[in-house]
């Protein structure tokens, strides 16, 4: 679910808040770099401004995993979470021109995502991105092509999956966005509702 909304903000910030990608920062750089080039000052601030925020939640979520993780009690994912669902509704009614804005804080939280579920069945993985992805499940193909292990296949069509679930959510913020705008982010709103609701029941087993 953390991968089809991964692919589903890409798109939606692509489509309908200002051209820019919220998730994997490559793009962003890419386009800044350029801008840089041809001195266009405004262009730079507004892919300069996504990166910066993306840094910020990098670093933030590294230092609530330091602080938090061995304290059981405290489910900082599950608030991170809350708030990112709370913040996406509220960007769900603002119009055009709080792009800006918008594509600053959902940079954020996406970095937030990003670093706070870092692993799959034991596995590096991005929910936000799909480069990483991508590599990992051709190493592992290419091992089970030399060596025949099952495992390796099994990880293979693991990462697979997630990349055509992130492919299925910019799918669908494309079919959206077409006939609700901004509102089309309220689909993510209720499957970020749905994640908390599966890490209190996992936490709750856990703590039987």
């Amino acid at each position: 679910m953390l991968a089809f909304n991964g692919g589903f903000l890409d798109g939606y910030t692509y489509l309908v808040r200002g051209g820019v990608f919220a998730n994997a920062q490559t793009g962003n750089i890419v386009l800044l770099g350029v801008n840089l080039a041809n001195t266009s000052w405004t262009k730079v601030g507004h892919y300069l401004v996504p990166v910066l925020a993306f840094t910020a939640g990098i670093m933030l979520t590294d230092y609530l995993t330091f602080k938090y993780q061995r304290r059981s009690l405290i489910r900082w994912r599950q608030i991170i979470l809350a708030v990112t669902l709370v913040a996406l509704f509220i960007i769900a009614f603002l119009n055009q021109s709080f792009n800006e804005i918008v594509a600053i804080v959902i940079s954020f939280l996406c970095a937030i995502q990003y670093q706070s579920f870092p692993r799959i069945k034991n596995q590096p993985y991005a929910s936000t991105m799909c480069t990483g992805n991508l590599r990992s499940a051709l190493v592992h193909l290419m091992i089970y092509l030399r060596m025949g292990t099952k495992k390796e296949l099994r990880t293979c069509i693991d990462y697979l999956s997630v990349i055509g679930i992130f492919l299925f959510g910019a799918a669908t913020s494309s079919f959206l966005t077409e006939y609700f705008a901004e509102k089309a982010i309220l689909l993510v709103v209720g499957s970020l509702a749905i994640v908390i609701i599966f890490l209190e029941l996992e936490g709750f087993q856990q703590e039987k």
